[in-house]
């Protein structure tokens, strides 16, 4: 019963996505499809999951009708997008990538290397700690213990940051030109070393989706002025096909060397059958669906431990904790036993610990309320701030089956970065025109 009705849901979810967004990639959908994947995996019952409480059901349902009343409301107002309507050569994003691709690339190829510097810093860490790159190798496992519990000392912090800017304008770069390049690849080999070195695929995984987004949505801003296809790139398939390998071949490797356990508690006959599988696992499965059983537990329990915004807004609280202005934020939430002891609640309990019941109804329905606004006044404006917002309500999405993306400082620092980063670029193309206007002005 309980299957076929998050099957009407989420046919209907896509159907209402379709009619409001106009596209197939939006944000509702996107939303939509990580909530049913979440709620159909932990209904499955692989492993021997509590029951969904009734509390935490309505939690559930009222917070995704608050996302949905969140889009609706915007586009009662103002009506759907219309792209025909503001075609215009000198919209911002099209003239900044059309008159200084250059100096875009430039930026690129700097971000990453500085990432790459970040990424090579804290290899050094790690090999002045074993010696050599076979001995990190076998020591993953407690590589990845110090690093949860704080313990690795010595890395720069923050530097990975350009490596995830770089990634969102690679993606816009690929984007206007309608095809992949080398280029596409350069950001993502920072990533994954620094993925290896701290043993966590979150970090890899947050490039990737925040490269699929921003290309998507940049390529539907971009297609509005290349009504002709360009030919298709020939290494189109070959780029792809080695982005994708390398995506892969990096989260089986952090998987199987930080020693993730594959047998737990409550597990049935068909998910100890996966043990062999090499890429769904007990331990992947686990990681797909634990966190529904977590937040329901939250609700069992009740304990609130938490101060106003403190993972919602955990770098503020750790940068002011710098100064002896506030305590540091706690790193992790409190486990819970699901029958598996594991920590992390969906988006929905970090919400809750930091502004009570009401927030998990306003904070999904803000969500839902900016993902259009900035949707559409993307799309009909080109104004590049939109963008670097939508891409980064994107990923709350993405993330809302696991936690609150907003608690890491990559979040808010790559934001920063990327509004001056383009206002630079602005900048520099306008005194660019005034510097050449004043020649030809003299002459």
């Amino acid at each position: 019963m309980i299957f076929l009705a998050l099957i009407i849901i989420y046919i209907l979810s896509i159907i209402l996505s379709l009619y409001l967004f106009k596209k197939t990639f939006n944000p509702l959908s996107v939303y939509s499809t990580i909530w049913f994947s979440l709620l159909a995996l932990y209904e499955i019952r692989l492993i021997n999951y509590d029951v969904i409480s009734l509390q935490t059901w309505v939690v559930i349902g009222g917070s995704y009708l608050a996302f949905i009343i969140g889009i609706i409301i915007p586009y009662l107002i103002n009506g759907p997008v219309d792209l025909k309507k503001t075609v215009s050569s000198d919209e911002p994003m099209y003239k900044l990538f059309h008159d200084n691709m250059k100096l875009v690339k430039f930026i690129i190829v700097v971000f990453s290397l500085i990432g790459l510097f970040g990424a090579i810093q804290h290899w050094i860490v790690l090999l002045n700690m074993y010696g050599s790159i076979v001995e990190v190798f076998l020591h993953l496992s407690k590589i990845y213990k110090m690093r949860i519990r704080g313990e690795l000392e010595g890395v720069i912090p923050y530097l990975s940051v350009f490596s995830y800017v770089a990634v969102f304008l690679v993606a816009v770069y690929s984007a206007y030109r309608k095809k992949f390049s080398l280029l596409t690849l350069v950001p993502f080999f920072s990533i994954i070393m620094k993925g290896i070195g701290s043993v966590g695929r979150q970090g890899i995984l947050y490039g990737f989706l925040e490269f699929f987004t921003t290309y998507v949505i940049a390529n539907y801003y971009f297609s509005k002025f290349f009504v002709a296809k360009k030919k298709t790139n020939k290494g189109i398939l070959v780029t792809l096909g080695l982005f994708i390998v390398l995506l892969v071949f990096s989260v089986i490797f952090i998987r199987d060397f930080r020693g993730n356990d594959e047998s737990f508690t409550g597990e049935t006959r068909a998910l100890q059958n996966l043990k062999g599988s090499v890429f769904i696992t007990p331990s992947i499965y686990l990681y797909l669906s634990a966190h529904v059983g977590v937040l329901n537990k939250y609700y069992e329990k009740e304990i609130q431990e938490t101060r106003v915004g403190e993972n919602t807004f955990q770098f503020f609280y750790n940068t002011l904790s710098k100064f002896d202005i506030t305590e540091p934020a706690q790193l992790y939430q409190k486990a819970y036993y699901v029958p598996v002891w594991t920590n992390t609640g969906t988006y929905l309990r970090e919400i809750d610990a930091d502004f009570g019941t009401s927030g998990t109804y306003l904070i999904p329905f803000l969500l839902g309320f900016l993902s259009f606004y900035y949707w559409k006044h993307f799309l009909q404006t080109g104004k590049p701030i939109y963008l670097i917002l939508l891409v980064h309500l994107f990923l709350i999405i993405w993330f809302s089956f696991l936690m609150m993306i907003t608690r890491g400082a990559n979040w808010f620092i790559s934001i920063g970065i990327l509004y001056f980063v383009f206002n630079m670029i602005q900048f520099k193309s306008g005194a660019l025109i005034q510097k050449y206007s004043n020649l030809s002005w003299q002459k």
